[in-house]
């Protein structure tokens, strides 16, 4: 079994929302833990995006495996590059 595009496309719309939210709240001291680091920033969003995935996109349950798998890795892309783009 394969992801459309159409999977593809709205797994990136999950995990770009995901982890742009998650980025805005981290970049407020008030919402982070005193072992927050930013170089662990990607492993907590990639993690998020698997979840939301699975709970809110409308993608078949014979194709959420291979869903939640992609969401991991287009999670922790986005999440590496907007933390490398703002010089955390």
């Amino acid at each position: 079994m394969k992801l459309s595009n159409k999977d593809l496309n709205t797994i990136s719309l999950h995990c770009h929302a995901v982890v742009c939210n998650l980025f805005a709240m981290m970049c407020n001291e008030k919402y982070r833990g005193p072992k927050f680091q930013w170089n662990e920033f990607h492993e907590l969003a990639s993690s998020r995006c698997e979840d939301q995935v699975w709970l809110n996109a409308p993608i078949s349950k014979t194709k959420m495996k291979l869903a939640k798998k992609q969401a991991i890795i287009v999670g922790e892309a986005i999440a590496k590059r907007m933390v490398k783009s703002a010089g955390f």
